[in-house]
């Protein structure tokens, strides 16, 4: 038996506050999102951010929670079962978040490892950070020490954020959208310039070139296409431009129409339907702009599955 294991960064439990403050918890402690000594770290999460921050972040997540549950954890769930059903019964294919549950951990107790053939790892973040990739595996590694399984056990697959297939699935869901007064901004996920620092691989430098392999495969101009970064927190520097400072800035040509993509996410989730979707066209509409449009994430499209078979190989 072949093993295929999806990591997504997680999600909480349900959109009620207490379920929101012990996904954050988790989420913040982790030393890859914020480097700080421990009991600074315990002070700033436990006593200055969540407490605060479950009950607004909860509201958000009520807009967006479906009858099947979080949009996060549905889409997972769907691609999950299409790349099962495509492998077939040599396969299978479980799902692990890094932070909520099913947990990395509850992952990899699944796995007969003396008797599995391959054993896959997939980080579904195109683009590799610290604070995602990296941090995903480093707990595998973690729970894999846990039950005395050697981390060279496990393939895994590199990010993809220039793979022809990811390149080729994004401009499929785009080029639909592209007209001669269409004016696209990618909105990646942000993260703070001292991370970018401390890091041997640039995450802005695989988002720059995503933007370029995409907007030569859509063969649109340079000057109609805009980089940006999202879901700035903190007095810390950021990655630039954000996205509300980009957005404020294209709403002044009310003659064009905006179609916002988000490069960096492979499942809808709250910082695109929530943050991109519904605050960031509304702080669009209300600068000005005339014309707003998201495009979903590829979730389970085929042409994801199909390039996740493709990494297999």
């Amino acid at each position: 038996m072949n093993y295929l294991i999806l990591n997504q960064l997680g999600t909480p439990k349900s959109p009620e506050p207490d379920d929101v403050g012990a996904y954050l918890r988790e989420f913040l402690m982790d030393q890859n999102v914020i480097k700080l000594s421990r009991p600074f770290n315990d002070i700033l999460v436990k006593i200055g951010i969540v407490p605060r921050r479950k009950f607004s972040s909860s509201e958000k997540y009520k807009k967006i929670w479906t009858a099947e549950g979080s949009p996060l954890a549905v889409y997972t769930e769907q691609l999950r079962q299409k790349l099962q059903a495509q492998l077939g019964s040599s396969w299978t294919v479980i799902t692990a978040m890094r932070y909520g549950e099913p947990s990395i951990g509850t992952a990899v107790k699944k796995i007969n490892f003396e008797n599995a053939g391959s054993v896959v790892f997939l980080p579904l973040y195109p683009q590799f950070a610290q604070a995602t990739v990296g941090s995903a595996i480093e707990k595998l590694e973690q729970e894999l020490k846990k039950i005395k399984v050697s981390p060279s056990r496990v393939k895994i697959i590199d990010p993809f954020y220039n793979r022809d297939w990811y390149i080729n699935a994004l401009a499929a869901t785009v080029k639909s959208h592209i007209k001669d007064n269409t004016h696209l901004l990618l909105s990646y996920h942000g993260i703070p310039l001292s991370q970018e620092k401390r890091s041997k691989t640039s995450y802005y430098q695989q988002c720059l070139q995503t933007t370029e392999l995409l907007t030569a495969k859509l063969g649109i101009e340079k000057y109609n296409v805009t980089t940006a970064f999202q879901s700035r927190v903190g007095l810390a520097k950021w990655l630039e431009p954000s996205t509300t400072d980009a957005t404020t800035g294209l709403a002044s040509s009310p003659d064009k129409e905006l179609v916002v993509v988000c490069p960096s996410f492979v499942a809808d989730c709250l910082e695109t339907i929530e943050e991109i979707g519904m605050e960031l066209k509304a702080h669009y509409l209300e600068s000005g702009g005339k014309s707003f449009k998201m495009i979903p994430c590829l979730n389970s499209d085929q042409a994801l599955v199909d390039g996740i078979i493709q990494e297999l190989k």
